[in-house]
């Protein structure tokens, strides 16, 4: 399977002050343990509305400290997983964006003085490689140096090849940070663009509950919601995976994961604009509709008029025995999985002994249908650990069409079931060692019936 192509645009602020940006760190942190699976081709320091003119060298020093942890434990890391990426080839991929606020076109991007720009020629390039495959931008700071980028292409290239490399664009956004990605989506409407739009100042704070990221960790925060429209938190998820008791026990050790901050605010605000891509396979980048662990989107018009994915509802049965019906839900659903997949990297990078350490399940199926009843069979699945592995059974009736869904057996290695009903169903498989720390793998069954 291909790595995915991924730039983050972050405002890491090394300024010693309450709002600096401590969840871009965590967020760049995890995203280097999966720098294996998701081909990072650059990393841009940028500014927002928190950071006005980006975080300049100090941010620099920061990312290479980052970097320079990730390249001591890299030896551990290449004994659990192949495609991990040399530090030094990380670092040549650090650039520094606009170093102005993006207020409107002419005032912080679509200026001609910023056409050389580092991150902006970043982005340029690895849209004009040859690569077929898609370009994922996760925007945790404004967009300006973006919108810098489609200014730039639309003032160079005929619209043939404005367009050829615009469908190979694909954004998701942690709400609007700064004036600029209100104009990307208002000039450049046909982007594939997942965000929750909001006012781009320090105001447009007040609108990030209605957004699905605050569901990584803000269940006590203003920016959690219980019902995609109100802030003050929401109930129903497992906080015990985002207390800093666990993660001092389970993240903060070794090289790499010692550095990771204490939280301030929210943990992690920026890592849901990657979390989608990790291919374990319940996540589908191309269809944020299904569903995954970044959460679960709509095709929706924009305040712009254009198409954009913006929040979904899901159904969830909490912790607390309550269903819970919210945008934020269908993220926190999948709290224990990605925090568990997290903790075993942050074990790879400490322990160079393959055996100490757990590894996703891989799982194999056998499909049959005989008299309209569809049969399958996962007994195939294994762990490459040694370990016997669990099986967990799931309808996504919010993925699909469908009204009315089969009994099935939960934790059968076999099933067996008709739809009875018109539709499209979605059935998740996760497949989990036997282990403690419970590190799962899934797949995806789309059903359609008449």
């Amino acid at each position: 399977m291909d790595k995915t192509r991924y730039i983050a645009l972050t405002d890491i602020n090394p300024k010693h002050l309450p709002w600096t940006e401590k969840d871009d760190i965590q967020s760049l942190i995890r995203l280097l343990l999966y720098s294996n699976e998701i081909d990072i081709e650059g990393v841009i320091l940028c500014s927002s509305c928190f950071l006005k003119k980006s975080g300049g060298k100090g941010a620099l020093k920061i990312v290479n400290k980052l970097v320079d942890a990730y390249g001591e434990v890299k030896p551990n890391l290449d004994i659990h997983a192949h495609g991990y990426p040399e530090a030094n080839e990380l670092r040549r991929r650090v650039h520094m964006g606009i170093p102005a606020f993006g207020r409107s076109q002419g005032n912080g991007f679509a200026e001609e003085k910023y056409s050389d720009n580092d991150g902006v020629r970043c982005i340029i390039d690895a849209l004009r490689s040859p690569d077929p495959r898609p370009l994922w931008i996760g925007i945790w700071s404004g967009a300006n140096t973006l919108a810098q980028a489609l200014w730039q292409i639309r003032k160079d290239c005929s619209p043939e090849e404005e367009a050829k490399l615009i469908s190979k664009l694909r954004i998701h956004s942690i709400s609007d940070q700064d004036m600029s990605g209100e104009w990307i989506r208002r000039n450049f409407p046909s982007l594939f663009y997942i965000v929750t739009p909001s006012n781009g100042t320090i105001r447009g704070t007040e609108e990030y509950c209605k957004a699905v990221w605050p569901g990584i960790s803000a269940d006590r925060n203003q920016h959690g919601s219980e019902d995609g429209i109100s802030g003050g938190g929401f109930s129903g998820a497992d906080t015990a995976f985002i207390e800093e008791k666990w993660l001092d026990e389970h993240i903060r050790k070794g090289p790499l994961g010692s550095l990771y901050p204490k939280t301030v605010f929210i943990a992690e605000g920026d890592t849901p604009a990657f979390l989608g891509l990790i291919p374990n396979g319940l996540n589908d980048p191309e269809h944020p509709e299904y569903g995954g662990w970044s959460g679960r989107y709509q095709n929706v018009v924009s305040p712009e008029g254009s198409r954009i994915f913006s929040g979904a509802v899901d159904s969830v049965n909490g912790i607390d025995g309550k269903m819970h019906k919210s945008p934020q839900a269908s993220l926190w659903r999948w709290r224990r999985d990605f925090q568990l997949d997290f903790a075993v990297r942050i074990n790879w990078s400490v322990n160079g002994i393959y055996e100490n350490c757990s590894h996703a399940p891989i799982i194999a199926t056998d499909i049959s249908q005989k008299d309209g009843i569809i049969t399958i069979d996962a007994s195939r699945c294994s762990s490459p650990d040694g370990e016997s592995v669990r099986y967990c059974w799931m309808w996504y009736p919010e993925a699909g069409t469908a009204s009315e869904f089969p009994r099935i057996d939960e934790n059968a290695d076999k099933i067996s079931f008709s739809p009875n009903k018109p539709g499209t169903y979605h059935l998740i498989l996760k497949v989990s060692g036997s282990r403690e720390d419970g590190i799962c793998s899934y797949k995806r069954f789309i059903f359609k019936s008449n």
